[in-house]
């Protein structure tokens, strides 16, 4: 969709160089931190609504994502790695609910705590504020939420670009985002976009 990929997007974005990213690489280095791997997944909002439609909620979704990126960090550092993740949802009893990674023994089911060992060797749990517990997770949920915002103004600049009156927004459900969804109604009809592919049923 035009409005997700056409506006170009320098990175680093909004400051910093490569060499910020190299020096806080190597202050993680000095602790003993080494990022090996990093790899993210963009359901967009068609998606979302394809799926709604088929009667799987974003929870499904988000837990489908999940397994996918589960699956490549095992492939790329090994069966034996163990996968931390945060809570899906305040969902529990997760081998009920995954669909991609067999299950060959629960080790934990606590309130704030769901360990597995997979039939391939390597552990897996969720965790409550995961993020706050564990500094690789606390790093992904911070790629995660920097991707994010590249998605977001990617779109805002190609909206600007066609109306500079337009206000950038967060895409929350926040008064600005509404009033942009209001204003921007013409233009993208204009546009021919897709309001399936604009905003989430």
């Amino acid at each position: 969709q035009r409005q997700c990929w056409q506006a170009p997007m320098p990175l680093p974005a909004w400051g910093g160089t490569i060499q910020n990213g190299q020096t806080s690489l190597e202050r993680l280095a000095a602790q003993g931190i080494h990022l090996r791997w990093a790899q993210s997944r963009v359901v967009c909002v068609k998606r979302l609504n394809d799926a709604r439609s088929q009667g799987r909620t974003r929870l499904r979704v988000n837990l489908d994502q999940f397994e996918h990126l589960i699956e490549a960090a095992w492939q790329s550092l090994g069966n034996d790695s163990k996968i931390i993740c945060g809570m899906v949802g305040g969902m529990r009893h997760y081998e009920k609910h995954l669909q991609r990674i067999p299950i060959a023994q629960g080790l934990e089911q606590k309130r704030q705590q769901c360990a597995y060992r997979s039939t391939q060797g390597g552990e897996l749990s969720f965790e409550v504020d995961a993020d706050a517990q564990h500094l690789p997770v606390g790093l992904a949920s911070m790629v995660g939420k920097y991707l994010r915002e590249l998605f977001m103004e990617r779109q805002n600049r190609f909206y600007q670009h066609h109306d500079k009156e337009l206000s950038k927004v967060s895409g929350y459900h926040d008064p600005k985002t509404q009033k942009f969804i209001e204003q921007s109604r013409v233009l993208r009809q204009q546009l021919q976009i897709d309001d399936h592919c604009f905003r989430r049923a």
